[in-house]
């Protein structure tokens, strides 16, 4: 009980960070309650004579990319001449800068097209064919609507990235006399999904080629599904693989947590695949064959709750936490000097196997004379229980230390899901799948999301073969040949 009322007491005031710093490395806190920890500050001090005086950080600079617009201020005529009468010399100016900005502007775009017709004959002469002639309509991703494609990806950016729920984007919308129902939007990201059907296709076989997939689950509520109750929880899935360079994220919406899918889904995947600790994962890598990995932040969060829940006065657990501190700084320096594979596989079993094969005896001894009830105890008896998924990084520079890059990838959707709550329908839900799998395969690469689908939704509708959609694959481009697109039509 008192470890439980520790870890609520942290959860409310605590840090959040797993990270065990200098000062509990060394010796602990001085208070120890969770509280404390709510206000701690780590402020840059400067000494100056016998006395300390924090020291503030200068304003950054505004970024150089951003478009400059001077506005000059100059002295009136009258202000230009001195008491003696001579006229005033300029010597120099003054520069100081303030970011401003335009708010979006709604302007309608009106297509004209132009009819032709011959005087002459009146068409008689044009046999087979129409006596009128009209300019042909821009191919369109919605035939017939309203919708841009600029609307379209503002649209989807603002719910599936910035986690706007439909009826607050009608709202926004109504501030600027434009009257979008919430259902017209809801409409039109069912359609575009439908649209990108082949796409995400092959966004999938792009995944399923590459050397290590990694995957996670969380939970969706969808209404108004077949013989399931309204509050039934619904799930949503989460691939992330591909190029290791140039990755895709997948999201796959099921309506039970079982992972049969997964099986069908990536067949002929010959790689890593990386999960958390659950256990219906390991199903899945055994039938495709491949090797599975584990993830040490999930092990390293249970020591870290079982130090919050002892207040920071354990040894034992303190020495665990210097483990994990000692293996990510080894991976973090070999992100720093951008190590090849090779060398960071070098570097792994220099460093990294010794630490793992000293922890793995800490915890042969301590699973012995620790009690199994005790966080301490299940946080030992997890971790061994996933030893064999924990070292395969060791043998393959492929395979990250931990799953956090997946995590990372469904985050954008659990924030989401805090704000719109629930799926409305099952088509609602797979069409959020394929929205999410677009946004965040654009930030895995470095993609701004508007820019790339407003992109993605202008060529989609001339796109006739799979090589025209491959070319349109989030990595398969970038910002410069996006920016240089939309320069030439605008």
């Amino acid at each position: 009980l008192r470890e439980q009322l520790a870890l609520l007491k942290n959860a409310l005031f605590g840090r959040r960070s797993e990270k065990l710093s200098e000062h509990d490395a060394n010796q602990g806190r001085l208070f120890n309650e969770a509280e404390t920890s709510a206000v701690e500050t780590e402020t840059p001090r400067t000494t100056v004579r016998n006395h300390s005086r924090s020291r503030r950080g200068g304003r950054k600079a505004l970024p150089d990319n951003l478009p400059r617009v001077d506005s000059v201020h100059d002295l009136k005529a009258e202000e230009k001449t001195c008491r003696c009468g001579a006229e005033l010399v300029r010597i120099g100016e003054d520069t100081s800068e303030e970011l401003e900005i335009i708010p979006e502007s709604v302007f309608v775009r009106r297509h004209i097209r132009l009819k032709y017709a011959c005087h002459a004959c009146e068409g008689v002469e044009a046999e087979g064919e129409k006596p009128v002639k009209t300019a042909p309509m821009p191919p369109r991703l919605i035939p017939g609507g309203i919708a841009s494609a600029a609307l379209l990806a503002y649209i989807i950016v603002a719910k599936f990235c910035d986690a706007l729920p439909f009826f607050r984007l009608a709202k926004i919308f109504a501030r600027w006399n434009v009257k979008l129902e919430r259902a017209t939007m809801c409409n039109w990201a069912i359609f575009v999904a439908r649209r990108c059907t082949r796409l995400i296709e092959l966004m999938i076989d792009e995944i399923r080629a590459g050397p290590l997939i990694g995957c996670d689950e969380t939970r969706l509520q969808v209404m108004n599904e077949p013989d399931r109750s309204n509050t039934t929880k619904s799930h949503m899935f989460v691939l992330r693989g591909g190029p290791p360079e140039r990755p895709l994220v997948l999201f796959r919406y099921r309506e039970t947590k079982e992972t049969k899918f997964l099986n069908e889904l990536l067949a002929g995947f010959h790689g890593a695949f990386q999960t958390d600790g659950y256990e219906a994962f390991d199903a899945v890598a055994a039938h495709l064959k491949a090797e599975h990995a584990g993830c040490m932040d999930h092990v390293r969060r249970k020591f870290h709750d079982a130090l919050i829940a002892a207040k920071g006065n354990s040894r034992t657990l303190k020495a665990a936490m210097r483990f994990f501190q000692k293996l990510y700084r080894t991976e973090k320096e070999a992100r720093q000097k951008n190590l090849s594979p090779e060398q960071l596989l070098e570097l792994r079993k220099h460093k990294s196997a010794r630490r793992m094969n000293y922890f793995k005896r800490w915890l042969d001894h301590n699973s012995i004379v620790t009690s199994p009830e005790s966080l301490l105890g299940k946080a030992i008896h997890y971790t061994l229980g996933q030893w064999p998924k924990l070292i395969p990084f060791l043998k393959n520079p492929l395979i990250p230390i931990s799953n956090i890059m997946v995590e990372n990838a469904i985050r954008p959707f659990v924030i989401g899901r805090k704000n719109w709550m629930i799926s409305g329908s099952p088509r609602g839900a797979v069409a959020s799948a394929v929205h999410y799998s677009l946004v965040e395969s654009a930030r895995a690469n470095g993609l701004e999301p508007f820019w790339y689908l407003r992109y993605l939704f202008e060529k989609l509708p001339c796109a006739q073969t799979d090589d025209d959609l491959h070319a349109l694959l989030p990595n398969r481009l970038d910002m410069q040949t996006i920016k240089a697109y939309f320069q030439s039509v605008d």
